[in-house]
């Protein structure tokens, strides 16, 4: 698929990590189509390096004056309209790895199982974002439920014969 073709995706929107992990199970229970670049592992590769990065920190951060206009441009709107846009350029320290055959779905299903419920139960603060640097829990909640459904609706189950 190019960039000029735009597949119809789900509107998709999370309101608890506990919708997010029932989408990522029944994706992983009854098989899925894929309708963008990256398998469930992928996808779920993906969403966990931000999960684990949000509470032990990322490996790499952008200059913070990037970050700053970052935070009022970008994830203002993000946050207001509840949605990110498709075709962002993302850093390669924040990609998962590029073979969908060497990515195996139920390991990273459950890897990153493992990595929401870490998030949810860390107690302190969370490490900065390295596009948006320093954000609040509620930011960080908001931000996870986002980046999920923007991710997860590049797959729809597979209807159950």
């Amino acid at each position: 698929m190019n960039d000029t073709e735009r597949i119809p995706l789900r509107r998709l929107r999370f309101n608890s990590f506990e919708e997010v992990q029932q989408e990522i199970r029944t994706l992983h229970e009854q098989g899925y189509e894929q309708h963008g670049a990256w398998s469930l592992g992928q996808i779920c590769q993906h969403l966990r390096i931000f999960f684990d990065g949000s509470v032990h920190g990322f490996k790499k951060m952008l200059p913070a004056p990037i970050r700053f206009i970052l935070y009022y441009v970008a994830f203002k709107r993000v946050l207001k309209h509840g949605k990110m846009q498709r075709g962002i350029k993302v850093p390669s320290f924040l990609l998962p790895e590029k073979e969908a055959v060497t990515v195996d779905d139920a390991d990273e299903v459950q890897k990153l199982q493992a990595s929401v419920q870490e998030f949810v139960s860390h107690p302190g603060d969370y490490k900065p974002s390295p596009g948006f640097g320093k954000l609040t829990r509620e930011e960080w909640h908001q931000l996870h439920l986002i980046h999920c459904a923007h991710h997860l609706r590049f797959l729809s189950a597979t209807e159950s014969s």
